[in-house]
């Protein structure tokens, strides 16, 4: 199946958004402030401006425009299972695990400096010591744990690996019910 490159551009501006919303929600003056009581909320919470740092818009962006990759595939014929899963594993995962040491080693380096100049966003971030069960938790994808808490970026990855584990089940219903 032939690439789409417009859909990269998407994918890199809704990339730029969620970076942005995230470097801002750092600020006090942005993540703690009340959104009535800050002029500068006020603005940049106005069109064109949303666009530039709205993160929360820009993830479920993310989720539609996968999921319209994911199943154009489906509509050109049959899809091999194993193949495919075996495929969004590759996609996924190497990613998560960086993610998941990049966090860890962040967190040996840093959790215990303190730094008073960022909002209470910024400050929930571990809280709580990290323990090698919880690392061995997110490694395994296993269990209920708390994403927010070790790497607020790394619930999207998990999410993306349960659903390209029922993505299969749900186009064949798709297609077989023309839902």
């Amino acid at each position: 199946m032939k690439r789409i490159i417009e859909l990269d551009a998407f994918r890199g501006l809704a990339a730029l958004a969620i970076v942005f919303s995230h470097i801002l929600v750092m600020l006090p003056e942005v993540g703690d402030a009340s959104p009535k009581h800050s002029m500068f909320i006020q603005i940049v919470s106005l069109p064109p401006f949303r666009a530039l740092w709205g993160g929360s818009e820009a993830v479920v962006f993310f989720f539609v425009l996968s999921g319209f990759v994911l199943a154009m595939p489906f509509y050109h014929g049959p899809v091999k299972i194993v193949p495919f899963l075996i495929k969004r594993f590759i996609r996924i995962y190497p990613a998560y695990i960086v993610a998941v040491a990049l966090s860890w080693l962040a967190y040996i380096g840093f959790a215990s400096i303190a730094v008073d100049d960022y909002s209470q966003w910024f400050h929930q971030i571990w809280p709580d010591s990290i323990k090698p069960k919880d690392i061995l938790g997110h490694v395994l994808l296993v269990g209920s744990f708390d994403n927010d808490v070790f790497n607020p970026v790394l619930w999207t990855l998990v999410m993306e690996m349960r659903i390209a584990l029922i993505f299969p089940v749900i186009m064949w219903l798709v297609l077989r019910y023309n839902a």
